[in-house]
């Protein structure tokens, strides 16, 4: 039994740091529950079908920067010509 333990702790630890990976990834990708999605990454078959998910949906990222594109105001062509560009 002592010769598995080894391998059970480095599968732990594996297991560890790829959850962290994808926390990670979730996080800057800004969903709300990164812990839990990295957690989702970890399981079998799972795994393929966040992947799908996480590829073809639209971030949250990308969802607040649409939402800043269509709030700001666009700048009247006329006041970004200089006084030379008329």
């Amino acid at each position: 039994m002592k010769m598995n333990e080894p391998l059970i702790f480095g599968i732990i630890v594996g297991v560890l740091i790829y959850w962290g990976f994808w926390w990670q990834i979730f996080d800057k990708a800004k969903y709300r529950v990164p812990a839990f999605m990295g957690v989702l990454m970890c399981l079998p078959i799972v795994n393929f079908v966040m992947l799908i998910f996480f590829v073809f949906s639209t971030w949250p990222i990308e969802r607040n920067l649409e939402e800043l594109k269509k709030a700001s105001i666009a700048p009247d062509p006329q006041s970004l010509s200089g006084p030379g560009n008329a």
